[in-house]
């Protein structure tokens, strides 16, 4: 196996860190991350997901870009407590090794892409919907902070859902940013093909719209099974692929993936209220949007 390429997963288990945190087992390898699940000495019977970054795998030109990207994800996950976001509890750096660490609230569960992937068939579509409310609440909320937070990266490998509770956390920050008024281009060209909106490619500035793209594009994938990123920017009617969508649900998605950020819902709150409208008074509810609000409690934004 080759090693990763950022010089990340190594750490052995029962490894020591800050003079703090035990290592138990590495749980994930990314592109520029590993995560390991660990326990803290100061709170016997905590576990912790320790988020790891190195720094000398990382080329010069990469370096400063890529470790304030880590920094900057922990502070603003610091920052911020919502119960769809994954908490921060602690950030620090190893001199020695020159690695930096994030530790995170540990979350006992699947990725959704790892239970679209585990799944028999396609996933039912009152599932995927109670996950897209929860989603839609945590970018609501992420966007009317001030200034606005935009995500930039949401996709199917991003959220988890917790084992036997259903909630909903989204898990990694690494290449969100704070929208600047006036700014034409965002500075860096980021995202996941596939799920990234034109705008994200160096095309303009990425706004609430761009996240609103990202949620269709991830709501397809869970819908239908087929991966984005195999022809990025292009996405067949829902219903083509999975017959048992509602015809609602399909023209969500359809209007969230326009390629002109002005033909999409310009605000997620708009797209949530079209994809679970609130049933006006002496109708018969939604079967599927009357069993969200009885399991999350919430309306639209």
């Amino acid at each position: 196996m080759r090693p990763p390429r950022f010089g990340t997963g190594r750490m052995p288990s029962r490894s020591i860190l800050n003079n703090r945190y035990i290592i138990l087992q590495k749980i994930a390898q990314g592109g520029m991350s590993a995560i390991y699940r660990g326990i803290d000495k100061q709170r016997p019977g905590v576990t912790w997901a320790i988020k790891e970054m190195s720094e000398t795998a990382i080329s010069p030109g990469e370096r400063a870009e890529t470790v304030e990207a880590f920094r900057r994800e922990a502070v603003m996950l610091r920052a911020l407590d919502h119960p769809n976001l994954v908490s921060v509890v602690d950030v620090f750096r190893d001199p020695d090794k020159r690695r930096w660490y994030m530790v995170m609230e540990f979350i006992e569960g699947k990725t959704l892409l790892q239970i679209m992937e585990e799944s028999a068939g396609l996933l039912p579509e009152r599932r995927v919907l109670s996950w897209a409310a929860q989603i839609c609440d945590v970018l609501h909320f992420l966007h009317t902070q001030s200034p606005p937070i935009i995500y930039r990266d949401m996709k199917p490998s991003n959220v988890m859902e917790q084992d036997g509770n259903g909630v909903c956390k989204v898990i990694d920050f690494g290449i969100a940013r704070f929208w600047k008024p006036g700014r034409t281009k965002d500075t860096l060209i980021l995202g996941t093909p596939g799920y990234a909106p034109p705008e994200q490619y160096g095309k303009g500035q990425t706004q609430a719209a761009s996240d609103v793209y990202a949620l269709g594009a991830t709501l397809h994938h869970l819908l239908t099974g087929r991966d984005p990123e195999s022809k990025p920017f292009k996405y067949p009617l829902v219903r083509q692929l999975n017959p048992r969508v509602s015809p609602r649900t399909e023209a969500v998605i359809r209007k969230a993936t326009q390629i002109k950020p002005a033909d999409r819902y310009q605000t997620i709150a708009a797209l949530k209220t079209a994809l679970l409208p609130p049933e006006p008074a002496g109708r018969p509810s939604d079967p599927v949007a009357a069993l969200i609000r009885l399991l999350f409690g919430r309306s639209s934004p």
